[in-house]
């Protein structure tokens, strides 16, 4: 006869511990993919939001240098923007017009690849390049020339027509060092829950072993003494009214209606015996009073 699969050779415990393990492993899973994925998109959404204030702040800067004829100083205010942390490029993006019209600048101030390109095209640009192992994001706002620019009119020196893009402010950011505190905190995460997950197994394993495991152990040996001792005047012992009490209970029931149907048995069987006697007395004397006539 071929043996039964293994999983059915396992103990209760060990596939109530197994089930468990499995359904806390998947709720830890979870939690700490849905825990990253929530940090970094709120990292990336502060982030982005900064970006885009200092890329407007660097552009008001400028501005406050053009009204005030400091222009010959915008390197400095772009070494400051430079220096804050996490920051890998800071640029203001000239057009044709203005190169035209002031020359081109300084080097950084040329496009330099499509994001500029579609930046002076009037294409907000809020990019993430991941190409070098780090995220950088990049975030790149046009330059509109209006009459009205928080207190500035840019006609009176750019003779361009009004909202029309006369360059564009680039930023870009270095999500590395972010990055790698999320990657921390889903590590002390990971932790904590792995902690937690040992001891919630802990306590469940021994709450199923005290309410179930130890009282289906009790009412085996029961079983057990009763086939070998051939005694049925024994019972389980219910110490609670639950599924495996009532189950208890539906044992002692049933060797109950055992015990009763071998008396009842046996008591049948005292009586027939009683019966064969007496009709066994009755042919003896029978027999002898037989005897007796034919001699």
């Amino acid at each position: 006869m071929s043996q039964s699969p293994s999983s059915r050779q396992m103990s209760v415990q060990t596939k109530i511990n197994i089930a468990l393990l499995a359904v806390f492993f998947v709720v830890m899973a979870t939690s700490l993919v849905f825990t990253v994925m929530s940090e970094r998109k709120l990292v990336l959404e502060v982030v982005e939001q900064q970006t885009k204030d200092a890329a407007d702040s660097y552009f008001d800067s400028i501005n406050t240098m053009m009204l005030t004829g400091t222009m010959a100083q915008r390197n400095v205010l772009r070494d400051k923007i430079m220096e804050r942390p996490g920051v890998v490029d800071a640029r203001i993006i000239r057009n044709e017009g203005i190169t035209a019209m002031y020359g081109p600048g300084y080097d950084h101030q040329a496009p330099v690849d499509d994001l500029d390109r579609r930046a002076l095209q009037d294409e907000p640009i809020v990019h993430i390049d991941s190409s070098s192992g780090a995220r950088i994001l990049t975030v790149i706002n046009p330059i509109h020339a209006q009459k009205d620019y928080r207190g500035t009119n840019c006609l009176m020196c750019h003779m361009v027509p009004e909202d029309s893009v006369v360059g564009a402010v680039r930023i870009s950011y270095s999500l590395d060092e972010l990055d790698a505190k999320v990657t921390n905190n889903l590590l002390v995460a990971a932790l904590i829950q792995a902690v937690l997950l040992v001891l919630g197994l802990a306590v469940i394993i021994v709450i199923v072993r005290r309410v179930v495991i130890v009282r289906i152990n009790n009412l085996r040996r029961t079983m057990q003494d009763m086939t070998r001792d051939d005694d049925l005047s024994r019972a389980v012992t219910i110490e609670a009214h639950d599924e495996v009490g009532a189950m208890g209970l539906a044992f002692n029931q049933m060797i109950a209606k055992f015990r009763q149907s071998l008396q009842a048995v046996a008591g049948v069987t005292g009586r027939l015996g009683e019966v064969s006697g007496q009709v066994a007395q009755v042919a003896d004397d029978t027999l002898r009073q037989v005897v007796q006539q034919r001699t």
